[in-house]
């Protein structure tokens, strides 16, 4: 799946969640991880974020080198990324995902 045959939808909530974040994370940062992307989306399986259509997500940098976790559900039928959430990803969460590639 590439970013660039879907259209990325942000939620305002979505957004203000973002720009409040220590530091911020920008839509374009966002935008650069999933272009970034060479590995896996993973499915969501913990029982409290599992959502129908199934949540996914995956680690990748932007052009500046800063590492995100994203997470996003894709309405494949009408082409959208909906972003639930974007944030630095943690050691522990880049070496799970590594698990995965």
């Amino acid at each position: 799946m590439k970013l660039d045959e879907f259209d990325l939808y942000i939620h305002s909530s979505i957004e203000e969640k973002l720009k409040n974040k220590k530091p911020p994370v920008t839509r374009l940062e966002v935008e650069e991880a999933f272009h970034n992307c060479d590995g896996v989306f993973i499915e969501e399986t913990r029982e409290d974020h599992k959502t129908k259509p199934p949540t996914y997500w995956f680690i990748s940098e932007t052009s500046d080198d800063r590492i995100l976790k994203i997470c996003f559900i894709a309405h494949m039928d009408d082409k959208v990324i909906v972003l639930k959430t974007a944030f630095d990803a943690d050691n522990w969460e880049i070496e799970e995902y590594e698990n995965y590639k």
